[in-house]
């Protein structure tokens, strides 16, 4: 009997120290942008591998009053996120209230108005 509560002892407290640190890390998850951790980068090699990120190409048009990115698959209209497109962009231009985005095989007509700002 006393074996057994031995074990029981020594799974109890590697059980209990797992619990702690996912605590913790949920608690800090959960604070994150008042802690300003999605501000934080990884430079990892091995980290950044696992999840296959990596360096890519990043194209941008300036047109008169917006600037807009190409990285990857993700297309961001002045720092943010708007939509995603598989095709190569080629260029961009402002038809208030629409910006046209060109492509090597089509055009794309965005409202001002309903991106995500």
């Amino acid at each position: 009997m006393t074996k057994l509560h031995l074990w029981h002892r020594y799974i109890g407290v590697t059980v209990s120290i797992l619990v702690i640190i996912l605590s913790i890390t949920g608690l800090l998850l959960n604070f994150s942008d008042s802690l300003k951790l999605n501000r934080s980068y990884t430079g990892a090699a091995w980290l950044l591998d696992h999840y296959n990120i990596g360096e890519f190409q990043v194209t941008s048009f300036k047109t008169d009053t917006h600037l807009v990115s190409q990285a990857s698959v993700y297309i961001y209209l002045n720092g943010n996120y708007t939509l995603n497109l598989t095709d190569t962009l080629v260029g961009a231009i402002d038809l208030p209230p629409y910006i046209l985005l060109a492509t090597q095989s089509s055009l794309l007509v965005i409202d001002e108005a309903r991106t995500n700002y």
